[in-house]
Formats: C-alpha cells, structure tokens, sequence
C-alpha cells in the first residue's frame, strides 16, 4: 500500500486535469447557449457538465473525510461512479427519447399521428393512419 503523501501526488495531477477540463467544458457549453439544434443539445451537455462538477466538488472532500474507512469509501466511491455515469447517460438521452416517443408528430395532411397500420390483401395496398381525432384510409397503388 502507498503512504499517503505518495498516493496524493499521484492522484493530484489526474485531479487537477479532470477538474480543469471539466470547468473547460462548462464554458464551452456556456459559450454555446444560444446555438440551436433539433433537439437543444447544448443544453443538456451543459446540464451533464455541472452535474459532473456537483459530483466531483462534493464527492472529493467526503472522500477525503471518510479516507480511513475502507467500507463506507468503497461505497461512496461506488456512488460516486453511478451518480456520474448514469447522471450523463439520463441528461443527455431521457430528454432524446421523451422527443421521440412521447411527443405526437404531424402527418402530410396536418394532423396529428398516434400511429400507422398497413393493410396487405384483398384487390389493392392500404395504408391507415390514425389521426387525433379521424382515421384516414388511403390506396397504396394507383
């Protein structure tokens, strides 16, 4: 096992970097707030980052203070790890997919579609759409 000085300096330099580069990107996100794309995701790479600096500035210090513990460090070590992937990974993609599958998209005559059925048989192709509040049969062969 290290004596603690010799763990510190090494521990010390990957902190600083992280630290440093995660504050980078924080200004970055800042600097590019008011870009917009499809799905706003310079706001939630920004919402990933500060997320990421919460953990990191409150996870160090009880770290340090709980250093003598090895139980109660694995632990918080463990949370720590779960809080920061899972944080990002739910930021980034829950808000992606709520776009995806939870919002209603227009059909090509302005309505609003809940979903598509495909009728194979009989003389011809149908295809029926859904509507919010009409169903729309439309021949798929002219």
């Amino acid at each position: 096992r290290l004596p603690r000085r010799a763990a510190a300096r090494r521990l010390a330099p990957i902190l600083i970097m992280h630290f440093s580069m995660l504050l980078f990107a924080v200004v970055l996100c800042y600097r590019t707030r008011n870009i917009s794309t499809e799905f706003q995701e310079g706001k939630w790479i920004n919402m990933a980052m500060v997320s990421n600096l919460q953990i990191l500035v409150l996870g160090i210090p009880v770290l340090y203070m709980v250093n003598d513990q090895p139980e109660v460090s694995y632990v918080l070590r463990c949370g720590i790890i779960f809080l920061n992937d899972v944080g990002v990974l739910c930021v980034i993609f829950l808000p992606k997919m709520w776009a995806v599958h939870m919002t209603p998209s227009e059909d090509e005559f302005g309505g609003t579609m809940t979903g598509a059925t495909t009728v194979n048989g009989g003389t011809g192709n149908t295809t029926s759409f859904r509507t919010a509040n009409t169903a729309t049969v439309m021949p798929t062969e002219y």
